[in-house]
């Protein structure tokens, strides 16, 4: 797998605004920016910075159609794992239901290894 350059309009100016301030004043660890622009019912982009993460970078890839994922396939839960594994929350907690039932806060716990 490659890592690869990707020109996004939008997210060029968004992300600087986000992270340059808290950057520009000496923070070393700025928020997390957690962005999923849309939804397909195959694949999904989700753009992800701060937090501690390792940036700029593309993982998995699509068809030439962006109809199927061809490559590391992975669904919302890694990208949480991820997070939460950044924020000190253990994946594996369990909360309880309304009917007194564990429950784990995400089924899948592996967070995505590219990113920390």
């Amino acid at each position: 797998m490659t890592t690869k350059n990707v020109r996004c309009a939008g997210w060029a100016f968004f992300i600087p605004s986000r992270l340059n301030p808290a950057q520009s004043h000496g923070a070393t660890d700025v928020p997390h920016i957690l962005w999923k622009p849309e939804h397909w019912p195959n694949v999904m982009r989700v753009l992800m910075a701060g937090g501690g993460l390792k940036t700029g970078q593309v993982i998995g890839e699509t068809d030439r159609l962006a109809q199927e994922a061809t490559e590391r396939k992975m669904d919302l839960q890694h990208v949480f794992a991820a997070v939460y594994r950044q924020l000190g929350i253990d994946a594996a907690t369990t909360l309880m239901d309304p009917n007194g039932r564990p429950q784990y806060l995400l089924d899948r716990r592996e967070p995505i290894p590219e990113l920390i």
